[in-house]
């Protein structure tokens, strides 16, 4: 028994020691969340991480600044690390559900250090003062307009963070505040330091050599940034617009070539290159380090830019191997459907992936896409049934290529009509006759036709006529019709059992004889050339028997 309650107890300590163990990871490990059940949670967890990340931040940038090296060391990366961290779970406190994809990384970071900046130079009454519970709607910090209020859905619903309208102001607050004191008796005023230094939270390595060299470098200031950055800004934008126009020339030469490959290069090289230029301007905005409502018109400017750039070189890149495409496969067999449809196919593409990328560019840029969406959905309904004609020519297309009753290059007949397939459009089929005439006919009427295609089927009847002397001998008339027999029997393309050679008729000019055979044409074969091939062996045994004239 004593050893039993002895286990038992044992056991209670085990589990306490687990417990008291757990207890501190559960609350303030590195994957929890920022307590933000209060205002008085969330305004401490505001302070505690944005005062870290500055902290971190400029204990790096000093021992940067008394070094003489040009790069940072792994201890530098790391603290970079951390003091991203801080910045990131400081941000949590704040809600940004109103600041553009675009450029949210840039404003979350200035939000935070602006915000720090205020909240060390205003009065905050002391901690028990301020509401630690979750019974109000929103908290107003004494004697600002600084307002932190309940959120009351979505996944965050019940925590506290700093309302959008303060965020929107943060800018207006510190203006007003800057010049005072700081109330911790620090004279660092980080957000300045961070506005007119390049990179990020810890500016590079060179950046502080520069300034040891030329004094004045960073120092002067023109608006809310440095001289140095507005240099950077203008300077980058001459040397990107002048390489733009370099490349455009190139563009306009090769696409003259007549290479395929270098021509599609031209087509594609002009809007590359402003692709890669905004997004290059874009970058350096981010390496200047830009702040403010100048950064917010620079980057969405160029954002745009670059979004109607990709969708104009995806489209420009369609066009052109849509030709090659459907030219190289004509090529391979005179006409093909399937050349006129993968042309089709590749714009059509193309022209989808260039909307896809410009509703992601859209919506980089905070445009709803929802709404675009519905009253694309509800125009689009009364396009439909204005266009009903062209969506019903369509749908003959699309008819005609899955059931095939001709192809491009087939020889038809059609509504007392012959002659030659030479495209099925998205709207209408064109037949080429004899006379070199051109039929466009709608693919709507053309499925409805009775198609009778000449070139699929596997046998053809050659029917002739053949006047023969009126005074040839009998005996002659009557070897001359049985070596006809023997040679159409004989026939490789012909029937032996539909062959026929008659004599239908005497008169005081001619003896007319009535000539009739079945020929098999082979997969590839033309009927011209085999009918062209009878004639003249049937023309060179008349000939032997004093023939003079043979007519079809």
């Amino acid at each position: 028994m004593l050893r039993f309650l002895t286990m038992i107890v044992i056991g209670l300590a085990a589990l306490a020691l687990v417990s008291t163990t757990l207890e501190p990871s559960s609350k303030g490990g590195p994957l929890a969340p920022p307590d933000t059940s209060s205002p008085r949670a969330a305004l401490e967890t505001f302070r505690k991480h944005s005062q870290a990340a500055e902290t971190v931040s400029w204990d790096a940038a000093n021992e940067i600044r008394t070094s003489n090296r040009f790069t940072w060391t792994p201890e530098t990366y790391k603290d970079a690390h951390q003091a991203d961290v801080e910045i990131e779970r400081a941000a949590r406190t704040l809600d940004l559900t109103g600041i553009l994809p675009a450029v949210y990384e840039r404003k979350k970071i200035e939000a935070v250090l602006l915000l720090n900046e205020i909240l060390d130079r205003v009065p905050v009454p002391p901690s028990d003062q301020i509401p630690g519970d979750d019974k109000l709607a929103s908290w107003i910090i004494p004697g600002t307009e600084i307002r932190l209020v309940k959120m009351t859905e979505g996944p965050r619903a019940g925590d506290y963070v700093f309302s959008p309208d303060t965020i929107a102001r943060l800018p207006e607050f510190y203006q007003k505040i800057k010049s005072l004191p700081s109330l911790s008796g620090s004279d660092l005023d980080y957000y300045q330091y961070y506005a007119r230094s390049p990179g990020g939270l810890i500016p590079p390595a060179w950046f502080h050599q520069v300034q040891k060299r030329f004094f004045t470098f960073g120092r002067i200031t023109i608006g809310h940034q440095a001289g140095w950055q507005w240099v950077a800004m203008l300077l980058s934008a001459l040397l990107l617009g002048v390489a733009v126009q370099m490349v455009r020339l190139l563009a306009r030469w090769l696409e003259k070539s007549l290479s395929p490959i270098l021509s599609v290069m031209g087509a594609v090289l002009f809007p590359a290159s402003i692709w890669a230029a905004a997004d290059t301007f874009v970058w350096l905005l981010n390496e200047a380090n830009i702040i403010g409502n100048l950064y917010d018109i620079f980057d969405l400017t160029a954002m745009a830019i670059s979004y109607i750039a990709r969708a104009w070189l995806v489209m420009a890149a369609s066009m052109r191997i849509a030709e090659l495409a459907h030219l190289w496969m004509k090529g391979q067999s005179r006409f093909s459907i399937d050349a006129s449809l993968a042309r089709t196919l590749i714009r059509v593409t193309g022209f989808m992936i260039a909307l896809a990328i410009l509703a992601q560019g859209l919506s980089q840029l905070g445009v709803p896409l929802m709404g675009i969406i519905a009253g694309l959905g509800i125009g689009g309904l009364a396009i439909a049934l204005a266009a009903q004609p062209t969506i019903e020519n369509l749908i003959g297309g699309v008819m005609l290529y899955l059931d095939r009753p001709v192809r491009v290059g087939d020889w038809c007949e059609f509504d007392s009509h012959r002659g030659v397939v030479e495209e099925i459009g998205l709207r209408s089929t064109r037949i080429r006759t004899r006379d070199k005439t051109l039929i466009t006919v709608t693919n709507a009427d053309f499925a409805k036709m009775k198609i009778i295609n000449l070139s699929r089927g596997d046998r053809s009847i050659v029917r002739l006529s053949l006047n023969l002397p009126y005074d040839m001998p009998v005996e002659n008339l009557e070897k001359l019709l049985n070596e006809m027999r023997s040679f159409l029997g004989s026939h490789s393309t012909v029937d032996p059992e539909s062959a026929s050679v008659y004599l239908s008729d005497l008169s005081n000019s001619a003896a007319k004889v009535e000539i009739a055979a079945e020929i098999i044409v082979q997969s590839g074969q033309k009927l011209s050339p085999i009918r062209e091939e009878l004639l003249l062996g049937l023309a060179r045994i008349a000939d032997r028997y004093d023939g003079r004239r043979l007519a079809v």
